[in-house]
């Protein structure tokens, strides 16, 4: 029976009224606890050396603030802390945040998700997600692939060495980014304007073998005139930990070129005859061996006109080869994908206002079928002017998004069109002890037609410069895609002929969250961020059966994507904890916990929890450095047991409970460092379903950056 509007109403005046309880209530507590004898107190307060232990983010409010202050939950990952773990990509350094799942899928191919929400929707033609529900910018500007959403990590043009930090905001914050920051927001912040205080140059190479290895090098030069340059490389090239696929008829791993098509209707008896095998096997996968082939060029110049005013070009190449889980081949998950990629990235910033103008051009291919190869042409334009009313800043912006893409699968030409409006808003109260942050957002899509709105409320109070409580209110939707909208693709099977078409009148996918948390500090050397939240997510979209018919004798079956009564709602917190003594020793251990729940027709309970997502991950990393030259790193990560469905949900992997550790040790001399790195130690079993086994490897390698 369909629900009654009035039976909609209450069900949208509880979830209002539970989030108004959620969110005020620790607040006349706190309130409470902070007029019976909590001190406020200043950062003018604190001596030299606890100011120079203040963390600084600039993802919440774009500026830069004292991590403490932040309205949000975030986490700030700097570059030294990159480089003591021996992360060798930014999915793997992502490992060393609270709340991100990360699992390697083949040597260096990963999927990234933040608290879990990872395959919200099952899409029964590309099944297996791409981080879809993050929104990942390189100095602000958007590399999320509009594809079929998604992020695709070996793509990123930059290495390891061009980071300064990454940012990464848990929860939904499209109030202010945009769409696809659904479940949190990543932004990888480069050496852009490093200053004269930049080293000339850097380097950095792991070697596990002569054909399995990790090379970077960076230059940078200041000129006469204060005219910044830099100019990078890296390379990445990495073996697969195993050779066999995963065969969904056989329900085993064989030799890829034995692969058994389920569009064949096989006979079981019968499967070394060809008739039966994958089609175009040495074009699906031209290097069975390899998982990873990737390499990036960067070409900055960065002119500081004011000490806060300055114009920035950048230049980027990339070239990029993997498997990893992807398009739906009816045979096999793991499939390659290949890209070949150039963008520029200009940001200017005068006085309170900033612009931003950023393009990428290029050529990709996934699952290793020329019907899914296409070129890309995306455009982006932010403007923004920041007004300062009495204890009241506002900030207004306009952006633009222009995506073309023109493949076969889309039946040629396709354009997607973005116009947006946001204001962001954030005023102090109480001598700056309270502050407010409300940022709104309305989005118009060529396709679907119509506005879309996202907001943000944020209250921040400080008890004292040790003590911060925050919460947050948001409202965040997912991009239309190419796939989603324009698909036009027809297989041809012995017996039957599939058609699958997209949807230009999809509503998008939606989230609604509310945020708690409490941070702590004392005295520099011990912190704690512990946060829970509360998610609702809805107008989810899926492939879905529309009709079939006979031509020629021949069934003919028609799916289209179409929004579904499905709905999911998730619980979850995450917890870490910090501590340093002097420059010897520091530990951080963290843990997320999520249970999400997912609902059909509105009201029949499915699952419990989401059976494909751990329900707890985390993680400690360690660095001990006992000598002025010797510097010891571990980190461990760790997931719970998950299930895991294949392509059409007929059998499920299960996944035990998995822990893994890495080592780095490393002895400088005067110029460079020298260090040895065991990665994965204590696996030798899949991290995602059907996919490659992890195994263990050691490295040694040879760096230009000391760590003091």
């Amino acid at each position: 029976m369909m629900p009654t509007f009035k039976s909609i109403l209450r069900q949208r005046k509880f979830w209002l009224f539970q989030r108004l309880c959620v969110t005020i209530t620790p607040w006349l507590s706190f309130l409470i606890l902070a007029d019976a004898g909590f001190s406020q107190q200043n950062y003018g307060d604190l001596d030299l050396e606890d100011l120079l232990k203040i963390e600084i983010v600039e993802l919440v409010t774009k500026k830069a603030e004292p991590l403490m202050d932040s309205s949000l939950s975030v986490s700030v990952l700097h570059s030294s802390d990159i480089q003591r773990s021996g992360a060798q990509s930014i999915p793997e350094a992502l490992r060393l945040i609270p709340g991100v799942l990360v699992r390697e899928q083949s040597n260096g191919a990963y999927d990234v998700n933040i608290m879990g929400l990872d395959d919200i929707s099952t899409n029964k033609l590309l099944p297996f997600p791409s981080s879809s529900t993050i929104l990942v910018m390189i100095d602000y500007r958007v590399v999320y692939n509009y594809f079929s959403g998604g992020t695709f990590w070996e793509t990123l043009p930059v290495g390891l060495l061009d980071i300064e930090r990454i940012e990464l905001i848990r929860g939904p914050f499209s109030a202010l980014y945009g769409p696809n920051a659904v479940t949190g927001v990543v932004n990888i912040v480069t050496r852009q304007g490093s200053g004269t205080t930049a080293p000339p140059y850097r380097y950095r190479a792991d070697f596990k073998s002569k054909s399995d290895y990790l090379a970077e090098a960076r230059f940078h030069h200041v000129f006469a005139n204060g005219l910044q340059s830099s100019l990078s490389f890296n390379g990445n090239h990495r073996k697969r930990f195993e050779s066999g696929y995963w065969d969904w008829v056989q329900n085993q791993k064989i030799p890829y070129d034995r692969l058994t098509t389920t569009l064949s209707q096989p006979d079981i008896d019968n499967l070394d005859d060809e008739k039966y095998h994958l089609d175009n096997i040495n074009s699906r996968y031209p290097d069975p061996e390899t998982s990873l082939k990737k390499f990036g060029a960067n070409l900055n110049f960065h002119y500081p006109i004011t000490s806060r005013d300055f114009v920035s070009l950048t230049s980027s190449v990339q070239t990029s080869f993997v498997q990893r889980v992807g398009v739906n081949n009816f045979a096999t998950p793991l499939t390659t994908n290949l890209s070949m990629t150039r963008s520029s990235d200009l940001r200017l910033k005068l006085g309170e206002s900033s612009l931003q103008a950023a393009t990428i051009i290029g050529e990709q291919e996934v699952g290793g079928m020329p019907e899914w190869k296409y070129k890309l042409n995306v455009n982006d334009l932010v403007v923004n002017h920041q007004f300062h009313l009495g204890t009241t800043s506002l900030r207004p912006e306009i952006s633009g998004r222009q995506a073309i893409y023109n493949g076969e699968f889309i039946g040629g030409k396709r354009e997607l069109n973005t116009l947006a409006f946001s204001v962001f808003s954030e005023r102090n109260f109480l001598q700056d002890t309270l502050r407010l942050l409300l940022a709104g957002r309305l989005d118009s899509y060529s396709s679907p037609k119509g506005l879309y709105p996202s907001y943000q409320l944020s209250l921040r109070y400080r008890l004292n410069i040790k003590n911060i409580l925050y919460t947050s209110l948001a409202r965040a939707n997912r991009a239309p895609f190419m796939v989603d909208n324009f698909l036009k693709y027809t297989i041809e099977a012995p017996n039957s002929t599939i058609k699958y078409i997209g949807n230009q009148e999809l509503n998008l996918m939606t989230i609604d969250s509310v945020n708690i948390g409490y941070r702590y500090k004392m005295s520099g050397s011990l912190s704690s961020d512990v946060n829970i939240y509360n998610s609702r997510i809805y107008q989810l979209s899926d492939l879905s059966y529309v009709e079939s018919d006979v031509i020629d004798n021949k069934p003919v079956v028609t799916w289209q994507y179409r929004n579904t009564d499905d709905r999911q709602t998730q619980v979850g917190s995450s917890f870490s904890v910090l501590y340093e003594w002097t420059n010897t020793l520091k530990i951080n251990p963290y843990l997320a916990w999520q249970k999400t729940t997912r609902f059909k027709n509105s009201k029949d309970l499915d699952t419990n929890q989401k059976i494909s997502t751990p329900s707890l991950f985390g993680g400690m990393s360690a660095n001990y450095r006992p000598l002025e030259r010797l510097n010891l790193s571990l980190n461990s990560y760790f997931m719970s047991k998950q299930s895991m469905p294949n392509y059409n949900q007929t059998m499920y992997q299960d996944l035990g409970n998995y822990l893994l550790t890495n080592a780095r040790l490393a002895y400088s001399f005067e110029t460079l460092e020298l260090f040895f790195s065991a990665r994965n130690l204590g696996t030798n079993r899949e991290q995602y379903a059907f996919a490659d086994t992890v195994k263990p490897f050691f490295l040694i390698g040879i760096s230009s950056d000391k760590l003091n």
